[in-house]
């Protein structure tokens, strides 16, 4: 292989600087990609994928993409889990040698700025994890926000409950790898960079003490090692990050993520999208930074009764004021996301359109502030806090006012973001290039005159500059001084010394215009830097106004109430309704129900009925309705009365990981652990069904057993929906728990499902009325129905007979032991008919059958 050109050999000196990243070679108008990066690339991005030196020995996979494209680009592939490292030029092409290149940012799954490429809902966090001896370092940060904060966590279960709820992009461990579908990657600090060093030049401090981390060292080194990882990738100094607090979770409604998951609070269980959640009921915010906000109150419900009833009362303020939730919804409309703004601008990544909606944001403040003023008459309103610390600071604005273009490029490269009469250098330079300009159009016209040849045209490219174009047709009227450039098929292409001239001055005055333009954008830039922290807090203010303002309005146009805070331990709701399945159905057709729960009389509830009654339902809307008074979201009922719950567990529904090896009674076995080990008597909890994937009287014993346990020990508040009839007696022998049912109306052989939650057991499970409801055909229904009449009975199961003619009974016992009919037998007083479909029933009568028919015995007739 003969040596590589110099170009390629720059390129595999930057590719060994960043083996993990795809790398976006800057030539030219295009970002090139080589070798196993462009066979990479080419298979997420759809493009072509060619070869530089194809036939020769020196042949390498080559694909490309325009520059102006890139953003699309790099988020496809880090959507699909890459590392992606641009590599701009960094020197004057037009200088001779090798163009200078490095390497200017990295973008990974976490650290990705463009909005584009993220859920303006949602943040987009990355974490690092440090392990010692069974005990966790967590840092965690949303590069675009500037969100930082660490902690320290006890046991590995622990923190997959932590990294469930956050759901990061990305994790940086140190050897120990998660389980999970996120981008990973071990990284470590260098010998050479500690901690002190990066706290002192990020924060003006050598270590964390001053935020609040005492006594963490595992915290402090997590945050080191993604602050230096975030500075390394970004190659800036990262201006908006200049604090760090503390993640805790301790004064907060603890949900781990399998409530998270099972009370559909963000992503549905049939298509994991954001439709029929919780948030879409709740989301009217008019920002994305609001929605964010929003989010993490669901997913972190107050625990402390005094800032549930602030937050609480800026809802009851905003949603009794029509007139001022309306004037705050029209304001807020105005106002762009500038959390992720302030972030694009301290990684120097932001444009000049960024810095006109902070500006037009700014300027909203002033009338939102305004219009807050009355609520002091609500003296416990959050929104009192709020608008006190509202500053649309003015210095900001004002320079953005005079400085940026009101309708400026996209980039600061394509030239007109500084505003005429900012700078005089720059607006001489302008008069130049415009006289010149309008030079050239005299120049055209004189020329016309001259030659007489109407058609003439004075026009500029990139690689001839100005220049004189003459069809064909005309090229007999050409004056000899006219020096020819350029042939065409049509025309041909001229330039004179005297063009040629003004050529230089213009081009000079417009290449001076994009250095200043650049110079003076660096400077507005390092000055806006300098009120980021002020900005931050501006933007948090107006998330929260905005949240507030979505619950009030969520509120009043679904029939909110507020709940009232009790000191005891009581839940008490009268006529409590789903959120979002009351959303779904026609006005005033929902069903309400009532709720009481206490540690004295109504500890234990358990909750019988038929499948499709509704159990599941009510569950999910006792546990929401929960979860919004610790929001300060006011709740679907006509009235509630609540304590201050520590936590929600909820087992609802389950279904096999067969990738992690688990079974669905696996699945529901760790999950009761989980509960078991891990509730209090303040803690709510909600069990639909337990014990399903085993046998019956396993099933039975261990929801039995599982009950006495929360009951006598635990004394947690908790509702339990099951089909175990059997455990009716459990609810009836113990001192705090009740038994109640979905009520069923049964009427000319069907039934109907009431909706409604009474007093008292229920013994019959309906089963085959919901199969009759699922379409299942005639005769195979009235085969349940035989089948089921001599089960009950407890006789033997037998074929229906057809004539007056004795029928032996389909399964009879045998005079003697046959090793067939006993395993028959077996299964089938093993068999839980209230969990067999139909058509299960069907596949085991068949294979009972063939059982039996392989064997011969006489003693079955079939």
């Amino acid at each position: 292989m003969s040596e590589p050109t110099p170009m390629l050999r720059q390129y595999f000196e930057i590719k060994r600087q960043h083996p993990d990243s795809i790398v976006m070679f800057r030539l030219g108008d295009f970002y090139e990609m080589f070798g196993e990066d462009a066979k990479v690339a080419s298979r997420i991005l759809g493009i072509t994928l060619t070869a530089r030196g194809r036939g020769t020995e020196n042949e390498i996979a080559m694909c490309g993409i325009p520059q102006h494209n890139i953003t699309v680009h790099v988020g496809k592939l880090t959507t699909a889990g890459k590392s992606v490292a641009i590599c701009d030029q960094t020197s004057d092409p037009n200088l001779p040698g090798i163009v200078e290149r490095n390497v200017t940012r990295v973008v990974t799954p976490g650290t990705t700025l463009d909005s584009s490429n993220l859920d303006e809902k949602k943040n987009n966090y990355i974490v690092a994890i440090i392990a010692q001896k069974g005990r966790y370092g967590l840092a965690l940060a949303d590069l675009g926000t500037g969100h930082f904060q660490a902690t320290e966590i006890d046991g590995g279960e622990e923190l997959t409950q932590q990294i469930q709820k956050l759901r990061p992009s990305e994790v940086l461990h140190d050897g120990e790898p998660l389980s999970g579908s996120f981008f990973q990657k071990e990284f470590h600090l260098p010998d050479w960079e500690g901690p002190k060093t990066l706290f002192a030049a990020q924060f003006g401090r050598p270590d964390l003490s001053g935020f609040g981390f005492i006594n963490m060292p595992l915290a402090e080194e997590a945050a080191a090692i993604l602050l230096y990882y975030l500075k390394n990738t970004q190659k800036t100094a990262l201006s908006h990050i200049d604090s760090i607090s503390r993640y805790v979770w301790e004064d907060k409604m603890i949900l781990d993520a399998s409530t998270i998951r099972n009370l559909e609070l963000f992503e549905n269980n049939y298509d994991r999208s954001r439709n029929n959640t919780l948030f879409s009921i709740l989301d009217f915010t008019a920002t994305s930074m609001g929605a964010r906000v929003l989010r993490n109150w669901i997913t972190l419900p107050l625990g402390d009764k005094d800032r549930i009833e602030e937050r609480s009362e800026g809802v009851e303020w905003l949603s009794k004021n029509k007139e001022a939730r309306t004037a705050v919804k029209e304001h807020l409309d105005k106002i762009a996301d500038i959390e992720r703004i302030s972030g694009r601008i301290g990684c120097l990544r932001a444009g000049p359109k960024d810095l006109i909606a902070m500006a037009h944001s700014l300027r909203e403040i002033p009338e939102i502030k305004e219009i807050l003023k009355p609520s002091q008459e609500s003296a416990n309103s959050i929104l009192n806090k709020l608008e006190k610390e509202l500053d649309p600071i003015e210095p900001v604005g004002e320079l953005i006012a005079k400085s940026i273009a009101e309708e400026p490029p996209a980039l600061v490269s394509d030239g007109g973001v500084i505003r005429n009469g900012y700078n005089p250098d720059l607006d001489l330079l302008r008069s130049i290039s415009k006289g010149g300009k309008d030079w050239i159009g005299e120049f055209e016209t004189r020329e016309i005159e001259k030659t007489k040849i109407s058609s003439l045209k004075v026009r500029y490219n990139r690689v001839f500059g100005y220049y004189i174009e003459i069809s064909k047709t005309n090229l007999d009227r050409v004056p000899p001084h006219y020096i020819r450039r350029q042939t065409l098929s049509n025309a041909e292409r001229f330039t004179v010394e005297e063009l040629k001239n003004y050529e230089d001055k213009i081009l000079g005055a417009e290449a001076k215009i994009l250095s200043l333009e650049n110079e003076l954008w660096n400077q507005i830039i390092g000055q806006i830097s300098k009120y980021l922290g002020e900005i931050k807090k501006q933007s948090h203010l107006l998330a929260e106004i905005d949240a507030l303002y979505s619950l009030a309005e969520c509120a009043y146009q679904r029939n909110y109430t507020k709940p009232e805070f009790v000191e005891s331990d009581e839940i008490r709701i009268e006529e409590g309704r789903h959120p979002v399945i009351e959303t779904l159905l026609p006005a005033g057709t929902y069903i309400p129900n009532d709720t009481l729960l206490n540690n004295q009389t109504h500890q234990f509830i358990l909750l019988t009925g038929p499948n499709m009654a509704g159990k599941s339902s009510y569950l999910r809307q006792v546990a929401l309705i929960l979860l919004l008074s610790h929001i300060g979201s006011f709740v679907p009922a006509k009235k509630a009365a609540v304590s201050i719950t520590d936590r929600i567990f909820t087992r609802v529904g389950a279904e096999d990981r067969l990738s992690e090896g688990q079974s669905t009674f696996m699945v529901e076995m760790q999950e009761a652990s989980n509960i078991i080990h891990n509730a209090t008597g303040n803690s709510l909890i909600l069990l639909d069904e337990l014990g399903r994937g085993t046998s019956t009287y396993d099933g039975v014993s261990l929801a039995w057993a599982i009950s006495e346990y929360i009951h006598n020990h635990l004394k947690a508040k908790t509702i339990f929906a099951t089909h175990y009839h059997e455990l009716i007696e459990f609810a009836n022998s113990l001192p705090r728990a009740k038994n109640y049912s979905v009520a069923v109306s049964e009427h000319k052989g069907g039934v109907v499902f009431l909706r409604k939650i009474i007093p008292g057991g229920i013994n019959k499970s309906y089963g085959i009325a919901v199969a009759a409801l699922a379409g299942l055909p005639k005769q195979i229904l009235e085969r349940a129905h035989e089948l089921l009449a001599d089960l009950e009975g407890q006789i033997h199961l037998g074929s229906k007979p057809k004539s007056n003619q004795t029928a032996l009974p389909f399964f009879a016992p045998p005079p003697k032991s046959d090793p067939a009919v006993e395993t028959v037998l077996l299964e089938i007083k093993n068999i839980d008919i209230n969990q067999t479909t139909p058509m299960e029933a069907m596949r085991k009568l068949e294979e009972w059958k063939n059982k039996l028919t392989n064997n011969k015995s006489p003693l079955i007739p079939l």
